[in-house]
Parts: structure tokens; sequence; C-alpha cells
């Protein structure tokens, strides 16, 4: 029924774009080209060999034949198993929907009899190629996206759970081909509505999978602000009993300054300098990060920096914010609480562990960054979420960078860790090129 160079280049396309398709939103093993070459050689072989073993309409064809590309993706790319089961199980969705979708278009005994392919081969070959680069396209875009804002967020249930709906769906394609094969009873309108519900459905579950990585964003985010609303309290408290005492000792000025000239009419030098040292030490106000204009994040890290110093570790920090940002509190918390996080969490395995905290301003730029002594072994670290996996910091870290139109960049070298966010620091209402 199906031959021809026709039939040939299609299957080859349809191959190349799954393959293309898998380089795009996975991780590889290998370098992307040389795994590109390897899975579409592997891929068109089993399907040439396969056309020759069993029947062109056999139920035992559709269901195997897209079996085998997601155990190739499987095998080739190193991204979570359960995630590379759900994108590989939604990419076949669209081949199977663009070969069904042709399939209720065309008269059921021209398509039987071989008819249809015979004459119309150019045309019924490319109408499939061309639905099907439109179909996986798009869903290779959504794909990607969702990756890049998922990755660590889900656990591994909730992605079991994503699986089961698209492999339903392809059990359900496969009953109705098997039946279409053996009877070719259908209507074709009705075909075509469950395909267009089956792809609007799939659009659905990817909105699903993205809205719930941000639900889980919003959770550790909702720590962190729960710590920085009572970081804030503890600093307004010490700024109040500082303010006062400096309003205590200045109310007593007229006193020191009459202290101090009967100390030099008698001569007592020393004495004067030894008093005028003291006074000093009255008016110094201990306060931390005076450089850090915002008071939110100002009582922030000094929570902060209460903490490291506790866990033994040494600090120091060189922190400049204006006062006035276009880059939120709640987004600048979350990102020098994980940072800070993290490299407490490594200095604590560490002999003599330090931590050097900066942030800098150059419009229109803020970068923060860090670095702080690694243990030369990582031992298991407690999660703030136990059931997620590991590197969830990492990949908040880079969203909010993203969302400032930034970078977020991170090396271990020579024993120490960096870690730096650039942000850029735009008006809402203002358009810069990228």
């Amino acid at each position: 029924m199906h031959s021809g160079i026709e039939y040939t280049v299609s299957n080859f396309l349809l191959i190349l774009f799954w393959m293309i398709s898998a380089n795009l939103i996975f991780d590889s093993r290998y370098p992307k080209s040389i795994t590109a070459v390897l899975e579409i050689t592997i891929q068109f072989t089993f399907w040439y060999l396969f056309e020759n073993v069993f029947p062109i309409f056999s139920a035992l064809r559709f269901f195997v034949g897209f079996a085998m590309p997601i155990l190739i993706m499987y095998f080739f790319h190193t991204d979570k198993p359960l995630f590379k089961i759900t994108a590989g199980l939604l990419l076949v969705m669209t081949v199977a929907i663009s070969e069904i979708f042709s399939a209720a278009l065309f008269p059921y005994e021209m398509a039987v009899s071989g008819e249809l392919f015979e004459k119309y081969a150019v045309p019924v070959y490319s109408f499939f190629t061309l639905l099907n680069l439109t179909i996986i396209s798009t869903f290779t875009a959504a794909l990607m996206a969702v990756k890049r804002r998922t990755q660590g967020l889900i656990i591994e249930k909730q992605w079991f759970m994503f699986i089961l709906f698209p492999a339903s769906q392809l059990f359900s394609l496969y009953v109705w081909y098997e039946q279409y094969i053996q009877y070719g009873d259908y209507n074709a309108k009705m075909v075509i509505a469950m395909l267009v519900i089956d792809l609007l459905a799939d659009a659905a579950l990817i909105y699903t999978i993205r809205m719930t990585a941000s639900n889980t964003e919003l959770r550790i985010r909702s720590e962190m602000l729960e710590d920085q609303v009572h970081s804030q309290e503890n600093y307004y408290s010490h700024l109040a009993s500082t303010y006062a005492d400096i309003r205590k000792m200045r109310h007593d000025i007229d006193n020191h300054f009459y202290a101090m000239e009967g100390l030099l009419e008698r001569g007592e030098i020393q004495d004067a300098k030894d008093y005028i040292h003291k006074l000093g030490e009255l008016d110094n106000a201990d306060v931390s990060f005076s450089d850090c204009r915002n008071t939110v994040i100002a009582s922030y890290l000094e929570k902060k920096r209460e903490d490291i110093i506790k866990a033994g570790i040494a600090f120091e920090a060189n922190v400049y914010l204006p006062v006035k940002l276009n880059i939120s509190n709640p987004d600048l918390i979350c990102i020098y609480g994980n940072i800070l996080d993290n490299a407490i969490e490594a200095c604590r395995n560490t002999d003599n562990g330090k931590i050097s905290l900066s942030t800098k301003y150059k419009q229109p730029y803020l970068t923060i960054s860090c670095t702080n002594t690694v243990p030369e072994t990582v031992k298991e670290k407690k999660r703030r979420i136990p059931e997620l996996e590991r590197g969830i910091g990492f990949t908040i870290l880079s969203s909010l960078a993203d969302h400032y139109d930034g970078s977020f960049i991170n090396e271990h070298k020579d024993g120490l860790f960096k870690t730096a966010v650039i942000l850029k620091d735009i008006s809402p209402n203002s358009t810069t090129e990228k």
C-alpha cells in the first residue's frame, strides 16, 4: 500500500523532526551533532526493518513504531527519567495525531486499495509532513519553555501522574486505529474533533506542569519572606535602641563640651583625648550594611549575618543598594536567601569556612556575587522541601535572572564556589533591546 520514494522521504523527515526536537529539549550524553546522527540512523534503520517484518497496517506496527523513539530518547539523553518519558510521549502523540488526522481526511477505500498513494503520493505525504512539522514544532517550543521553568521543581510522583495522561491518549488512538483498519467505519468530522480535543488537552497538560512548578517556587519564596519579616522586626528594634542611645548622648552634649573645655584649660591633654575617644565609642551606631540604602534588604542581610557568625563562619560583605530599584524586594530576598543558604551549608562542612558577599550597582545592572569555601567531599544536605530534587535554588536564581533580562553564573574552582546573579534594572514602562 505505502511504497515509493515519497513514502521513504516522508518517514525520514518524520524521524528527523523527532530527533531534532529531542536534542533541542533534552541534555545529551554526547555532543548534540553526534547524538542526532546516531538517533536518526538507529530510528531510520529500525523503521526500514520494521516495514519488511510486519504488515503495513498492523496495529502492532502502530504501537511499537511509536515506542522506539521514546526508548532512543531515553538512552541518549541525561534528563530526569520521568521528564524524558513525559516529553517523549507528548512528541509521539503529535505524530500519531498527524497520522490519524491525515487518515480521517482521505477516502477509506482509496487508502486501503492503495490507489490514494499511487495517484496522489506527493500531495498526501506532503500534507502529512507539513502537518506533523507544524504540530511538533509548537510542542517542542512549549516543552523547552516548560523544562527551563520546571526543572527541579516537580517531584517524581507528580511526573508519574503527568505521564498517565499522554499514555492513555496514545492507547486510545491505538484502539481507534485498530478499528479503523478492520472496519473503516468512522465519521471524519468526529475523528477530527477528537484529535483537536486531544491536542488541546495536551496543551493544557503542559500548562498544568508549568503551573505546578510555579506553585512550588512560590511556596519556597514564601518561606524566605517569612524569615525576612522576623529579621526585619529584629533589625528595626536594633535601630530603635541605637537611636535612643544617640539621642540620650546628644542631650548631654553641652555637658561633654564643658568637661572637655575644663580639661584643656588645665592642660590635661591626654585626659581630654581619652574623653573624646569614649564619646566616639558611645556615638558609634553599629549599623551593618550601611551602604545598603534599602532597609528591607538590610534587615534581611543583618539576620543572615548573625546566622553566619553563630555558625562560626567568617563573613565579609560589601553591599551597595540604591534606595530605589525596579527590582522587587521579594525577588532580591529570594536571591540573597538562596545564595547565602547554599554558602552556609557548604561552609559548615569545611575548616575555616568563609563567605564573601558583594553587591554592586552600575546603571542599569545590579550584580550580586558570593564566594565561599567548599568541602572536598560533599555531605548530604537537608532539603528545604524534602520531596524535591537538589538544585532547586539554582533553578529559581536562573529563572529570576531571565525575568530581569540578566544572567546567572556559578563556578567551582580551587576549593571555592563562586555565584553571581546579574539583573537589569529596567523601568516597567520602558522598552529596551536585549
